[in-house]
């Protein structure tokens, strides 16, 4: 990691529980891509490896809500340095899976 951006990324996130889980799914994220994120910035295929990486977490069994945690650590970033993000919604990276459970308290 540059430890420079990503220190000036985490300086104007508020929340220690959201710089934490964005600090490892940017993580694990370099350990698919096994480059650091930063590489990524000035590329044209930034939305791709968003995709990659998140059917790689979907096929090592994540669950939603987990793939879409993991995953958004590394979106955020790249949007904080304004680089053009497009990937295809009908992954369903940012949807929110409810357990059944849990879901019956609201109703």
């Amino acid at each position: 990691m540059n430890m420079e951006k990503i220190l000036e990324f985490f300086s104007v996130i508020q929340s220690p529980k959201t710089r934490k889980s964005y600090k490892h799914g940017i993580k694990v994220f370099e350990e698919f891509l096994k480059k650091p994120i930063e590489s990524l910035i000035g590329t044209e295929d930034q939305g791709r490896k968003i995709e990659q990486f998140y059917v790689y977490l979907k096929n090592k069994g994540y669950t939603q809500n987990s793939c879409r945690n993991l995953v958004n650590g590394a979106i955020q970033y790249l949007k904080f340095y304004k680089v053009p993000l497009t990937y295809r919604k009908s992954l369903g990276i940012y949807r929110t899976e409810i357990q059944q459970e849990i879901g019956n308290l609201f109703h």
